[in-house]
């Protein structure tokens, strides 16, 4: 146990990642295991050069490092219909119910928005993503809406506003998932969450007279 522990520390991991510290000794112990007895059968000696060793390290370290920064699929975070019920209020839901009577629709919408700030509390404080990276996503966000939207009130001139509005909605929030600080996100939620707190904040909006409306709605806020 003495030796595990020194070689461990002669491995000199970041801090971020030391309770995974018998896991990534595990990880490296298996791949000097598979090298040995390839290149054995290959009658060839097992020498391992220090940079393979270095590199195979560093490997692991970083699929750890994108473990930790990957959001949580949305089953792991249960949402009550009493917390649903507390958010109907929020400017982003009147803003749903601006272009949609369909309660199936706002409640998922609901669902992502809570989804998305619980694990952007929980990458903020575990997975070392910055303020800035939240930053530069929610503008990568707000310039993919600036694009969107443009172009369905012009292909849709003429059709009904919330019509309009839904196809804005929908062509913005469904199956798109962005990256987070250079890393592939996995479910959508946290892309469509980020997009509820910007209509939220009246950053976007989805009815092509979003912003009047909702000032109206608001009472002049």
């Amino acid at each position: 146990m003495d030796l595990r522990k020194k070689t461990i520390g002669h491995l000199q991991l970041p801090e971020w990642c030391l309770g995974e510290c018998h896991s990534i000794a595990n990880e490296l112990l298996g791949w000097l295991h598979t090298e040995v007895m390839s290149a054995w059968q290959q009658n060839q000696p097992a020498w391992i050069e220090r940079d393979h060793f270095v590199n195979q390290l560093h490997a692991i370290i970083g699929r750890r490092k994108r473990e930790v920064a990957r959001e949580r699929a949305e089953l792991l975070i249960p949402i009550a219909d009493e917390h649903i019920g507390r958010e109907r209020g929020r400017p982003f839901v009147r803003q749903l119910h601006l272009v949609t009577d369909d309660d199936d629709v706002v409640d998922t919408a609901i669902r992502e928005f809570i989804r998305c700030n619980i694990e952007k509390a929980r990458l903020s404080r575990e997975g070392d993503i910055t303020d800035r990276d939240w930053s530069a996503f929610e503008d990568t966000l707000l310039s993919r809406w600036n694009k969107i939207r443009p172009r369905v009130m012009r292909m849709k001139i003429g059709a009904d506003e919330s019509d309009i509005g839904f196809e804005i909605f929908t062509e913005t929030t469904e199956n798109h998932k962005e990256r987070l600080a250079g890393i592939e996100t996995e479910q959508v939620y946290l892309t469509s969450g980020t997009y509820h707190r910007l209509a939220d904040l009246l950053t976007v909006g989805w009815h092509p007279r979003y912003e009047a409306l909702m000032r109206e709605l608001l009472g002049g806020q």
